[in-house]
Formats: C-alpha cells, sequence, structure tokens
C-alpha cells in the first residue's frame, strides 16, 4: 500500500500535538501524531487495514501523511500521551498562574504540584535521572530507565521554565543566572519516603538546560551479596576486602555501577575498630561510621589538597572517588605502600586493560606490582522482564561460538512487552563483571611484569572469567537479551 514504516524511538515526536485529540479516539483507531508543518500532518498508523485520513480534519487542517508503527511501539507511546493529559489540568492552571502573574513560593502552589507529578512519576517509573532538554518551541522531559533515555513528558517553553525555576529555587541555585553551569541539590518526601536529588544545570544553543540525579537511599545500604556478583567472584572479593593494605580498584564505563558497588563494599568492610575516611566529588549518599569529605573547590577543598593531608587523620581505609591523573594515583599507591587498603575507580573497559592504563599514567611497574591487589570490572546491561519474556532458538553459528561458555541445555529469552515493564521488554538492569586478584602467586607467575601479553597468556591458562563470559552464562539462564551482547 506503498506505506512506510518507522521507528518512534529514532524520531524526534511532538508530543503536545496527540493532547488535541480525545484519548477515545487515538485509542480506537491506534494511532500517534508526529509532528506537524504547514502542508502536512505526519501521523503514524498500527493497522494498515484500518487507516482513515479524515478522522483527524476536526482538529487539523493539513493533508495526513501516513506511517507505519508496530503495535508494541503504540502501546509504549499512548502510556506517554495518557500520562501527558493526566497533567494537562495542572498544566493548564500553571499557564493561568503565569499570565496573571501568580506566586510560585507557595506550598500549596500548582507549580510545586506540577512538579511533585513529574518527581514521582519518574521515581514509579524506577528512573535514575530526569532531563529537561530545551527545544526550539518546547521543552522535552526525558527520563533514563535502566539505562536508556525514554521520553515522559514534553512542555511548552514557558512551563518548563517555571518548573526549572522551582527546581533551582530548592537546589539553593541562582535562578537569575541561566547562562552559567551550576549544580546542587535537595532532598523530598515523595511517597512517605526521603530521597536525594543532585541537580546540574547547562546553557545549551535553545536555552537553559537541566538535569536531575535520582539519589535512592535505599542503594547506600546495598548488601555485598545483592550486587549481582556470582558465588564464585563474590568470595574472591570479600577474600581481597579484608587486606589491611594495598589497592583495590573498580572499573567500567560512566553508568556501570561503580559507585553502587563502592559503597555497598564500604559495608561491608566497616566496623567500629577501622577508621574509613571517603573522598567524593559530589558525595552521593551518607553512611554511619565513614567519615566522608566531599570537594568544594570554592573553599580551597580540591581533590589533591585534601589526598596530600588526608593519612594525618590516621585511616585505616581510604575510598578515593575516582583516579583522575597521575598525582591522584601517585598518592593512593604511596598510601597503599604505608600500610592502608585504598578504594578507588577508574574509567576502563576491562581488568587488563585498566593495568595498561595505570601504566600510561605514569606509575612505575614496581609501584603497581606491590601495590594494586584487585581490579573488579564491571558493566549493567538490562535484565529482561520476567513477566513477558520470551524463548526463542538462538542462531546455531552463534551457540557454536559460545558452546565452551555457556551451560548444557541452556535456554534463552529475548524481550516482548508488556504493561509491567511499559512494553519496553526489560526490567532493572543485572550486572556482568570480572574479578582479577593480583595476590602473590599470580604476581610471581608473571615475573613481576605487568605486560598485556604476559598477563593474557597467564589468565588463559587459569579459565579466567572475564566480562563477556560472565554476561554469556546470564544470557543463557534468561537474564539477559543475548543480542544485547553482540
Amino acid at each position: 500500500m506503498n506505506y512506510k514504516y518507522i521507528r518512534l524511538e529514532k524520531i524526534n515526536i511532538n508530543i503536545l500535538l496527540s493532547l488535541r485529540v480525545p484519548s477515545n479516539i487515538i485509542i480506537k483507531y491506534k494511532f500517534i501524531i508526529i509532528d506537524i508543518d504547514d502542508t502536512f500532518l505526519n501521523v503514524a498508523f498500527v493497522d494498515k487495514d484500518d487507516i482513515d485520513i479524515t478522522i483527524l480534519s476536526n482538529y487539523f487542517e493539513q493533508t495526513l501523511r501516513v506511517y507505519l508503527i508496530q503495535e508494541n511501539e503504540f502501546n509504549k507511546y499512548l502510556n506517554i500521551i495518557e500520562l501527558n493529559k493526566s497533567i494537562e489540568y495542572l498544566s493548564t492552571k500553571v499557564r493561568e498562574d503565569i499570565a496573571f502573574g501568580g506566586k510560585f513560593e507557595s506550598t500549596k502552589s500548582n507549580l510545586l504540584s506540577l512538579f511533585e507529578t513529574i518527581i514521582e512519576t519518574a521515581i514509579m517509573k524506577r528512573c535514575s535521572d530526569i532531563h529537561f532538554e530545551s527545544n526550539k518551541n518546547s521543552y522535552k522531559v526525558r527520563v533514563r530507565i535502566d539505562g536508556i533515555l525514554q521520553l515522559m513528558f514534553e512542555f511548552e517553553s514557558k512551563i518548563a521554565l517555571a518548573l526549572i525555576s522551582k527546581i533551582k529555587l530548592l537546589s539553593s541555585l541562582d535562578i537569575a543566572k541561566t547562562y552559567k553551569n551550576q549544580e546542587g541539590r535537595f532532598s523530598y518526601i515523595i511517597m512517605d519516603e526521603e530521597y536525594d536529588f543532585r541537580v546540574s544545570t547547562i546553557f545549551t544553543y535553545f536555552g537553559e538546560s537541566l538535569v536531575i540525579r535520582v539519589l535512592d537511599k535505599s542503594k547506600s545500604l546495598l548488601n555485598i551479596n545483592e550486587l549481582g556478583f556470582d558465588i564464585k567472584m563474590l568470595e574472591e572479593l570479600k577474600k581481597v576486602l579484608l587486606s589491611d593494605n594495598g589497592l583495590i580498584l573498580f572499573t567500567g564505563q560512566t553508568g556501570s555501577g561503580k559507585s553502587t558497588s563502592l559503597y555497598a563494599v564500604l559495608n561491608f568492610i566497616k566496623n567500629i575498630g577501622k577508621k574509613i575516611i571517603t573522598v567524593e566529588d559530589p558525595i552521593e549518599y551518607q553512611l554511619d561510621l565513614i567519615e566522608q569529605i566531599g570537594i568544594n573547590e570554592n573553599m580551597s577543598l580540591s581533590f589533591n589538597d585534601i589526598l596530600r593531608n588526608i593519612l594525618r587523620l590516621d585511616p585505616d581505609i581510604l575510598m578515593i572517588g575516582e583516579i583522575r591523573d597521575a598525582q591522584t594515583l601517585k598518592i593512593a599507591t604511596q598510601s597503599a605502600l604505608t600500610g592502608h587498603l585504598v578504594l578507588s575507580t577508574l574509567h576502563t573497559n576491562g581488568a587488563v586493560s585498566t593495568i595498561t592504563r595505570l601504566k600510561d599514567m605514569g606509575i612505575a611497574e614496581y609501584l603497581l606490582s606491590s601495590t594494586l591487589k584487585a581490579i573488579i570490572s564491571q558493566k549493567l546491561i538490562r535484565r529482561l522482564c520476567s513477566a513477558c519474556k520470551i524463548e526463542y532458538e538462538v542462531n546455531n553459528l552463534i551457540l557454536q561460538q559460545i558452546k565452551t561458555i555457556i551451560p548444557n541445555k541452556s535456554r534463552f529469552y529475548k524481550p516482548n512487552g508488556c504493561s509491567e515493564c511499559n512494553q519496553s521488554g526489560y526490567s532493572g538492569r543485572v550486572v556482568v563483571a570480572e574479578v582479577l586478584i593480583l595476590d602473590n602467586e599470580f604476581k610471581e607467575k608473571i615475573n613481576n611484569s605487568l605486560d598485556v601479553d604476559t598477563i593474557n597468556a597467564e589468565l588463559s591458562k587459569i579459565n579466567f572469567k572475564t566480562i563477556y563470559s560472565d554476561a554469556l552464562i546470564k544470557s543463557a539462564n534468561g537474564q539477559i537479551y543475548i543480542n544485547d551482547l553482540l
């Protein structure tokens, strides 16, 4: 019928257009309005056999240009439209307040109610971040769920700017300085639970944009057994954490769960008999029995200034938020040499590449070999929704390539989509990891040489479990979609 199939997630959809049409019509004819220009109204339908090009003539003057979409995509965006319709009343009230010069400081203002609705919806959907993104004539609100950004709301600019000003006030930021990048935080009680929120602003081509990081306090109390490492990895990790000294690194890309793992590890090792000091930028969660130091350049509390003086505080264990340069690495290794256990993070893709990165940062091999105790490298991959995942047959060519890694009679699953997972097919994320322990026995085998080829050769002899093999095993037991690994 000469219609083109499209993927909605790859298109900039103007959600505000669908708000003009009653929900019962959208549900009956199964369509999503994409955008509009002077000539055409671009609309995506599900059923190619039941397309009525006149159904929108009462709402728009433009000629209908038709595209086709899959039904699960329609259901996903229908949820977004209905969510936007549910807050249209509050948006109308805020619009009226703006038009009549209403004040927004009231604890019961319409603007505050709108803000609370956005935050509450984001938390109910398990969002980690909320993005207010400026466009030419509107603001899109996208949220990160299981590591993937999804469109949630769209507001006209004047309402979005009022919301941003409200958030900046809550975060003790200067609302007048829209051209200056700012950072702050605030706490708020949502559904009888207190949450912390970290706020960052930046000025873009179309105006000020803002990102809210949702800090769930329950994550700061995460038990080390809940991280998702397999039993053998967990035993190795716990054993090395009992060391009195040395350097232990958690590595991975941004958003790989390194900080969550670090907090769980701190909860595991803290006790009344040990002094633990952390240096963080910023402090995400507050922990008992631990002295936490936040970086504050305005008060001359720079990262390296703090580290240079921290040993005077007589710590047993140090947690350094990130090895960010050669100077930080030098201080960390010297602390490890002088009888302290040092925990930190580094942005690398694997345990072996971490050693290469450390050498590139200028640290001597003998220092690394004498201080480095363990490297835990990890990633977070979306977990299949247990309510709707579907078993399927993996390509035989792929099976032949991985048969030595996965268990016999493995069963593989793929995403489907249901109301419980918002039609995404995924629910939460699962950690995949590798734990490289550089104990005395291993160091002796590599002859105190941290050459990558030597290390890889030795790891192959002991059947070292890599991130990739850990991910394959978790896909073979139905936790992960194997295509997400390829």
